[in-house]
């Protein structure tokens, strides 16, 4: 369990699934309420855009990494960006204390600042 409050409004659980090897294959948050009912604290998630590198997966791609961190736990941490791509990872959950890294995998040529100037992220609690 994950961010249980007093009440257990706010209780969510953390499924990861892992192979023989111990790696992670899969995560997945699920909450004991919907959302709209939760009571989460105000989070600010900060992100950093690292240098492009050129990665040989299925031809020559470029990709980027980004470092987030937040003040307080942030459910459903969304990023988005006017570049052409995709995240390793989206809409999870971001622990406070918490470094969690995700991969910007471009379809073509990156260019690292219009993916620095257009990159957003949100998360649920200021949605609600």
């Amino acid at each position: 369990m994950i961010g249980c409050d007093a009440n257990g409004t706010n209780c969510v659980l953390q499924i990861t699934v892992t192979n023989s090897s111990k790696a992670v294959q899969s995560t997945n948050v699920l909450p004991f309420v919907p959302p709209k009912a939760m009571r989460l604290p105000v989070a600010v998630v900060t992100a950093t855009v690292g240098a492009s590198v050129s990665v040989v997966v299925d031809g020559e791609t470029e990709e980027a990494e980004i470092t987030l961190t937040t003040s307080a736990t942030a459910m459903f941490v969304m990023l988005t960006t006017k570049e052409s791509g995709r995240f390793s990872d989206n809409a999870f959950l971001l622990e406070a204390g918490a470094v969690r890294k995700v991969s910007f995998v471009a379809w073509g040529v990156l260019d690292i600042a219009a993916l620095k100037a257009s990159l957003r992220v949100e998360h649920l609690q200021q949605n609600l």
